[in-house]
């Protein structure tokens, strides 16, 4: 059934409309209040009675199936979703509109939400779907489910062969399938405009702490650590050596420096564009009530839930090389299989608030050196007692 067939079974539910007219100011979603500001017919709210000079309001009857179009297309009789109708009774508890309603109410006049209420069919026993199936998910559940099982799969099961893994029958119906994760990941971050080029000479920081009297003269001692030294990083695994650099020194400062008293600031000029997968500026989520925007707003929804689940605060107890594990894989996947060709990841520093990272996938300072002049070194010491 294709999507014009939902819409002409969902306006078949008969609704209850009000001879009222309503303002964009008591709509409170930016999606429906442009549709009442192009159909304004009325110079007077039935709800905030706000008066005007010229039409400020629309018909009732046309903002309110809009709103029910939408909850129609998560939401509709039982019998219309294939749900088994067992001794009697449906086999799961109806959802009452009121309730349905204050799930999607963005902040609505009271009086409009209780004409809302009224104006839906009674004999209507809702119950959730997806494209008229009542066990059906919506996607970025589907998306988040799939995540979620990947890193349970990476973190405490298989780690290195996690690709070869067969996913259970069910996972194909309600997640994204393990060996097809890291995919979808990159099919989003593509369609969605998440990838962005770093222009040549802007300029970056970075610090190195280091004991009294010791100060750093070259970009060696500055750079990527050895490979035989590199600790685990959020984007990096032990031993393979990522180069992080901050927008701002302050930045650079925070994401290394706790109570160590000396360090060197480094000062670095970027020396031809580089493309980066950028984490810091996702796309506005799109209105609720957008049918036509729907799946959009399906995948931007994960995307923030993912991109705060790989940027949350990692405890340095011992146990971030296992906490950092799946950031490290998806950063792996980024550099290696994604393409276009990316140099790097740009993300929001978790110690810094407004502050940006970026972390250079290269772990060889002669390459990084290709890319990244030394500009300046200046030595810093905490006077703070």
């Amino acid at each position: 059934m294709g999507f014009n067939d939902r819409m002409e079974e969902v306006n078949a539910y008969s609704l209850n409309f009000f001879n009222k007219s309503i303002c964009s100011n008591c709509i409170a979603d930016d999606y429906l209040a442009e549709i009442i500001k192009s159909n304004a017919t009325e110079k007077e709210c039935s709800y905030c009675l706000s008066r005007g000079n010229k039409d400020i309001a629309c018909d009732y009857k046309l903002v309110v199936q809009k709103i029910y179009d939408r909850i129609f297309l998560s939401y509709k009789d039982a019998q219309d979703t294939g749900m088994p109708f067992v001794e009697g009774s449906w086999l799961i508890d109806q959802d009452y509109i009121q309730d349905v309603i204050n799930d999607f109410d963005p902040g609505w006049h009271a009086t409009f939400i209780e004409d809302l209420c009224e104006s839906a069919d009674p004999n209507l026993y809702l119950v959730p779907h997806v494209h008229d199936d009542w066990v059906g998910v919506p996607e970025s559940d589907v998306l988040s489910y799939g995540w979620q099982t990947f890193k349970e799969q990476i973190l405490y099961k298989t780690r290195y062969l996690f690709l070869t893994q067969k996913s259970a029958e069910h996972d194909d119906f309600y997640s994204v399938p393990l060996t097809s994760m890291l995919d979808r990941l990159g099919d989003l971050s593509n369609r969605l405009g998440l990838i962005r080029e770093i222009p040549q000479d802007s300029y970056f920081y970075r610090v190195r702490a280091h004991e009294q009297g010791h100060e750093f003269t070259g970009f060696e001692e500055i750079g990527a650590a050895p490979r035989r030294l590199a600790g685990a990083g959020r984007m990096n695994p032990a031993g393979i050596p990522y180069f992080y650099i901050a927008f701002m020194p302050d930045t650079a400062k925070f994401e290394v420096i706790d109570d160590q008293k000396y360090w060197s600031l480094a000062k670095l000029k970027l020396l031809n564009n580089i493309q980066v997968l950028d984490l810091t500026e996702l796309p506005p989520v799109p209105s609720i009530f957008d049918i036509s925007q729907h799946n959009l707003r399906e995948e931007i929804l994960f995307l923030y839930e993912f991109i705060e689940d790989l940027l949350k605060p990692v405890a340095k107890d011992g146990k971030e090389h296992i906490d950092y594990v799946p950031t490290q894989v998806v950063s792996e996947y980024f550099r290696y299989v994604f393409e276009p060709k990316l140099q790097g990841i740009m993300y929001p520093s978790v110690k810094h608030s407004g502050g940006v990272n970026i972390a250079i996938f290269e772990s060889d300072n002669d390459e990084i050196k290709k890319s990244f002049n030394l500009e300046e070194i200046v030595e810093c010491e905490n006077t703070e007692s």
